[in-house]
């Protein structure tokens, strides 16, 4: 995202409408990390995508990406019984 209000609320509204058509009831799990200097978890793994889509509208634009500081970060969070590994 870069520093547009309006186009980060569609882009905000695409990720929550994607992960409503993607994740499986009772299935899947999905979390939310935002990036920017530093990687963070915003929404532990739920399948709640309520929740999820919350967590998203909550995110704001910066100047940092540490996309692969979230990836890192993210991993070892999103194993567990059940779980498909990347």
């Amino acid at each position: 995202m870069r520093n547009s209000t309006s186009r980060s609320g569609s882009e905000q509204d695409a990720a929550g409408e994607f992960l409503k058509d993607a994740m499986r009831t009772n299935l899947d799990k999905a979390m939310v990390l935002s990036f920017d200097s530093n990687a963070e978890m915003v929404s532990e793994p739920t399948p709640d995508t309520d929740k999820l889509d919350s967590a998203i509208r909550g995110l704001h634009a910066g100047g940092g990406t540490a996309l692969y500081d979230a990836i890192l970060y993210g991993l070892p969070r999103q194993t567990g019984p059940g779980t498909t590994q990347l």
